[in-house]
């Protein structure tokens, strides 16, 4: 394995593979969460409203890295994953919609195909206690919470 290039989050290596150089893009893990809140018989997902430099605004699961840089994930301890994992669900869900606790579970973990490398763990969060948000100082105004049902979830997908 040969590092071609580093970045602040990714880095790109070329790896040796049955005589055949292939290129693959790496960058720390991310988090997601699916908080659900139930009001009366409803259930409602709790997502975000974002500012993107790229597409404007769009409505997102909250989420973010586990680490902050590569280097950070390149000298954390690979053992200890899932753990920075759930550290990171936590912080991220506090800042992004005030998520102050709820009951959590690692639903999945995603992985991006062979030419990138990005593992995104999806937690399940149920019985959430919301408060205000604790967001990073270029994030206020660019991120806001909402809660949509089901059938705004579907109806959101099917108008993009």
């Amino acid at each position: 394995m040969k590092k071609v290039f580093e970045g602040k989050i990714f880095e790109v290596l070329n790896i040796e593979h049955e005589g055949k150089t292939f290129e693959i893009a790496r960058r720390s893990p991310g988090v997601r969460l699916l908080i659900q809140e139930k009001v009366g018989n409803d259930i409602f997902l709790v997502m975000t409203r974002e500012k993107r430099r790229d597409i404007g605004y769009d409505f997102r699961l909250p989420g973010g890295k586990v680490f902050d840089s590569l280097k950070e994930f390149q000298q954390s301890d690979e053992n200890n994953i899932l753990k920075y994992a759930e550290d990171a669900v936590k912080k991220e869900g506090k800042e992004e919609v005030g998520l102050d606790k709820g009951d959590f579970e690692l639903l999945e973990i995603s992985k991006a195909g062979t030419s990138v490398e990005w593992d995104l763990y999806y937690y399940l969060v149920n019985n959430p206690k919301i408060s205000e948000q604790d967001l990073e100082e270029d994030e206020v105004g660019n991120i806001t919470v909402v809660r949509l049902s089901p059938k705004e979830i579907f109806e959101k997908l099917k108008n993009k």
